[in-house]
């Protein structure tokens, strides 16, 4: 079935959900237009920072697919290729995944087939977590691109809502929803290194979504609680990659403007140290896919923004020496990764240069206890002597060479 309109709708609280707008395609098929209702124009709040309600209709910005925050309940790569082997829609325009992406997409918006009642993409229940191991045979089964059974297809069907190129789904735990990642046959348990380096950010102070990492049929599979779910509400979310569309650059500097922009007041300085913090452990630990859709900010009830929770921090063991994201926008800097710059542009920051040469030790003496924390978690032994290829080369010792030592450290590894 192919709509040629869809409704959006607002479910902060999805038992009185309020309807946005109407969602139509450009006639490109490859974007499209929200006009507002005059409802939400007159009461509604803005969906993206940088956009009014004054205008009833709103066109999608360069490099998107939807306008503004309708673009992040967009599902993409590992999303839409679930959809493609669960609904198997004759089209694949914007509308059309972001009607069958279901009803657990990120942030709080809603898509309806109807105007006038909240219908949305009907799904089955959610997987229980004790079943993580069925689900990892089907997802190899998909990977496979072997056919599967109804029961198979209604096993995974939530998949279809999430993003990313990491094979993963929805499932429920402790009443809570979290998104399972699956691993994708590499040469190590990457999974559980990606829990321990979200245990070793947690470790250095950093504000990071709560995992676990569970055993599948060969390597660990890892849970991350949702950050966008606070009990039965819904946290309306935009990316960074969103937010940056009208900026014109997208480097850390530039969303740590926007934090200026948006964050409440008396929090501004203290998100924008946070996230120098994140920049500096992405740099120190090869997280070289650092993009700016792996950053969040989250609606609060008095209309301010904030980070959300740290996400997607793997170690990716390539080496390349060169972030998805710049520090700043300084030609000057362009493709320098190191303290040096990370000092340089500490006022765009927030912070006074030797603050921050500060704060980059502090991190630093954090990362430096990398292999510990990562065998308490229970990485191998194998696959920490091929970790230290790349956290223990030369450029990352020295990223480290006048590392704070971390004070009262404790772990807490979620491991099961």
């Amino acid at each position: 079935m192919s709509l040629d309109r869809i409704f959006c709708w607002y479910l902060g609280d999805p038992g009185a959900p309020c309807l946005i707008g109407e969602v139509r395609l450009e006639a490109n098929a490859r974007t499209c237009i929200l006009r507002l209702e005059p409802d939400w124009r007159a009461s509604g709040f803005d969906l993206t920072p940088g956009t009014s309600n004054a205008n009833d209709l709103h066109a999608t910005e360069p490099g998107l697919r939807a306008p503004g925050a309708l673009d992040d309940a967009i599902p993409d790569q590992w999303g839409e290729r679930i959809i493609r082997v669960i609904s198997r829609p004759s089209r694949m325009s914007p509308i059309d995944l972001l009607w069958y992406a279901g009803d657990r997409r990120f942030g709080a918006l809603g898509i309806s087939s109807s105007p006038t009642e909240y219908r949305p993409f009907p799904e089955p229940p959610l997987l229980q977590a004790a079943s993580i191991r069925e689900a990892e045979e089907v997802i190899g089964r998909v990977m496979a691109r072997e056919p599967l059974t109804d029961r198979e297809r209604e096993l995974i069907a939530s998949a279809g809502s999430l993003g990313g190129a990491h094979p993963k789904m929805l499932v429920e735990e402790d009443g809570a929803e979290w998104i399972a990642k699956f691993p994708k046959g590499q040469n190590v348990d990457q999974l559980l290194i990606e829990h321990a380096s979200m245990e070793l950010a947690r470790r250095a102070g950093l504000n990071v979504a709560e995992s676990r990492a569970v055993r599948g049929g060969i390597d660990h599979v890892l849970l991350v609680r949702r950050f966008d779910r606070t009990g039965d509400r819904r946290e309306h979310a935009v990316s960074a990659r969103t937010l940056l569309a009208r900026e014109g650059d997208d480097s850390y500097a530039t969303i740590s403007g926007l934090i200026r922009k948006l964050a409440a007041p008396g929090e501004i300085l203290a998100q924008q140290r946070e996230l120098f913090g994140r920049m500096a452990f992405n740099i120190m630990i090869d997280n070289t896919d650092d993009h700016t859709k792996n950053h969040a900010f989250l609606r609060r009830e008095d209309g301010t923004w904030g980070l959300s929770p740290a996400y997607d921090v793997p170690v990716q063991m390539n080496g390349l020496g060169v972030q998805a994201i710049q520090i700043s926008p300084d030609p000057r800097m362009l493709n320098r990764f190191d303290r040096e710059h990370a000092v340089a542009a500490a006022p765009r920051f927030g912070m006074r240069p030797e603050e921050a040469l500060a704060e980059w030790n502090r991190i630093a003496g954090h990362v430096a206890l990398w292999r510990d924390v990562f065998a308490e978690v229970g990485v191998t032994e194998g696959d920490l002597d091929y970790l230290a290829d790349f956290l223990d080369s030369p450029e990352k010792r020295g990223y480290r060479k006048d590392a704070t030592p971390p004070q009262n450290d404790g772990l807490d590894g979620g491991l099961r």
